[in-house]
């Protein structure tokens, strides 16, 4: 989240770590189903898709984060995670415009609202 603000960029070397750490826990203690676990993998593959073909207008970075996330949380709580999070980045660009601080074609860090949403999640 911190470097996403500062850089508007997510660390692929950092990404690919906790995929691995969570492929390795998967094996080890098996939080979820397989079934929910490659559906999570799926439901950011499908982002990275929509990253590629949009060229760009989701970052990749986010793209692989939410597949990363499907890894740990499997299908019903990724998707609950990134609908959270498009829903809280969606208030934020209306208070944004609303305030005449940005205009449509602004980028914003995706990473500080999945993580919201993801605080979200466990408080609820």
């Amino acid at each position: 989240t911190i470097t996403d603000i500062r850089n508007k960029s997510i660390k692929i070397p950092v990404l690919a770590v906790f995929s691995i750490i969570g492929i390795i826990m998967y094996i080890m203690i098996r939080p979820v189903a397989v079934i929910s676990e490659i559906g999570g993998i799926i439901t950011g593959t499908l982002f990275i898709v929509i990253s590629y073909l949009t060229k760009g207008k989701i970052g990749m970075g986010d793209a692989l984060l939410m597949t990363v996330t499907g890894i740990y949380l499997g299908a019903e709580q990724n998707i609950i995670l990134i609908m959270g999070a498009l829903f809280i980045t969606l208030l934020y660009s209306i208070v944004l415009i609303i305030f005449k601080k940005a205009g449509r074609d602004r980028e914003i860090a995706f990473a500080p609202f999945m993580l919201i949403s993801f605080l979200g999640m466990v408080a609820i």
